[in-house]
């Protein structure tokens, strides 16, 4: 999985610096930060939404029917407001 979008970065690099009609010693710097914060950016994306939830050996461990910590805090505050 991560070698498809290791390749799919790749040629969506590739294929930027084609249609910036590439010439490998007069390229701006501008382009070599733009395509590194792509990278990064599709770096963090994968890591942050995808890995967890469709690729992670974890995904499969039982967890709490309630995975929001802060939602569960709050509900349990409000229910003991109510009650005393």
């Amino acid at each position: 999985m991560i070698t498809s979008l290791f390749m799919a970065v790749i040629s969506a690099a590739a294929l930027f610096l084609h249609a910036m009609r590439y010439q490998p010693f007069s390229i701006d710097p501008r382009i070599y930060l733009l395509v590194a914060a792509l990278v990064s950016l599709g770096v963090m994306v994968y890591k942050i939404l995808i890995y967890p939830f469709a690729v992670s050996p974890l995904r499969h461990l039982p967890t709490p029917k309630v995975r929001a910590f802060l939602a569960c805090f709050i509900s349990t505050l409000l229910c003991a407001a109510m009650v005393g």
